[in-house]
């Protein structure tokens, strides 16, 4: 499935060890300057609050902290323009920036041009990975009991055994959880899971849609069907086919996936 003539490309980066408890993965999305002049871009639900800058003919024109939403978001592009950004860990984005994942929940927040990301994006990912490099240093990484659910989550573990096993209530891990993500632990659960289910399409690991759904641990093809359809009001071969315009390099998952 993977086209290497299509202008549009999308890839991931892991983070070096001692940024992986704060950062998932880096990635950059870019138009090459033969695309159509302007594209509507589907982002695909990742659980996860990223920090993102976009630039246009090399200069950087804005940087933005984009919230976990359950809903698909759309960004229009141009041609030429490329897309950089780091997807953080729960928790992260308090730690790091200041802000709480509830406050951007299903939201994209223009940052300010004096904040201290627009100074690093000015050389691009290598810029963002030294200024965070550089803002660890004094810093705690984020709340490990969160880490580990959302490890457990990610392994396809109930979100009920993740609380005992972790010695929380159910409520207690909600209220955790939802203020590490903007997210409750079973929404997040299901936009992690169908993420999955794409990753594995799109990357050919899975022949067809019922098997990626199957491995990404969904009960059936229906089930998988009706979570797209909540998640972009569109159906599986939908999504599918516009997800088959995009160029896609590697894609990082958990390594227990």
């Amino acid at each position: 499935m993977i086209k290497s003539d299509m202008p549009v490309r999308y890839e991931e980066f892991p983070p070096d060890p001692p940024l992986a408890p704060f950062v998932e993965a880096f990635w950059q999305f870019s138009l090459d300057p033969s695309d159509p002049d302007r594209i509507v871009h589907t982002i695909v639900p990742d659980g996860s609050v990223s920090l993102a800058a976009s630039f246009w003919s090399g200069r950087l024109v804005g940087v933005e902290l984009v919230g976990a939403a359950e809903i698909a978001q759309t960004v229009q592009l141009v041609q030429g323009m490329t897309v950089v950004g780091a997807r953080l860990r729960p928790g992260a984005s308090l730690t790091l920036i200041g802000i709480a994942p509830l406050q951007i929940a299903g939201t994209m927040q223009s940052l300010p041009q004096s904040h201290w990301a627009f100074a690093a994006f000015e050389r691009g990912l290598e810029g963002l990975t030294a200024a965070l490099e550089a803002r660890i240093g004094d810093l705690s990484p984020p709340d490990a009991v969160i880490a580990a659910a959302a490890q457990a989550m990610d392994a396809g573990r109930p979100v009920a055994a993740v609380a005992a096993a972790l010695g929380l209530s159910p409520r207690q891990l909600q209220r955790r959880f939802l203020a590490a993500t903007g997210l409750a632990p079973k929404a997040w659960q299901r936009v992690r899971r169908q993420r999955f289910a794409w990753i594995n399409h799109v990357t050919g690991d899975a022949t067809n849609l019922t098997q990626a759904a199957y491995s990404a641990g969904f009960a059936d093809s229906a089930h998988f069907s009706r979570e797209t359809r909540r998640s972009f009001h569109l159906s599986a071969g939908e999504v599918a086919a516009y997800l088959a315009t995009i160029d896609h390099g590697p894609l990082q998952t958990p390594s227990d996936r």
